[in-house]
């Protein structure tokens, strides 16, 4: 499974959105960056990722749900 974030959802209670409502969301955005991420075993970095992400206004992250 694939699970998708936009930096604005970032929190505690709600990390994850479905990919489709992912893509619709990003359809509306002129110009998108985005990030996919592979094998992550830090929670660490990830959190380091997902807030470089936010700093560089990236359009959203992919990643794996169990990696």
């Amino acid at each position: 499974m694939i699970t998708a974030v936009l930096p604005a959802e970032i929190d505690a209670n709600s990390l994850t959105i479905s990919f489709n409502e992912f893509c619709e969301r990003i359809k509306e955005q002129q110009e998108r960056i985005l990030v996919v991420l592979d094998q992550i075993q830090d929670p660490g970095n990830f959190g380091g990722i997902l807030r470089t992400c936010l700093a560089a206004n990236v359009s959203g992250v992919i990643f794996k749900k169990d990696n």
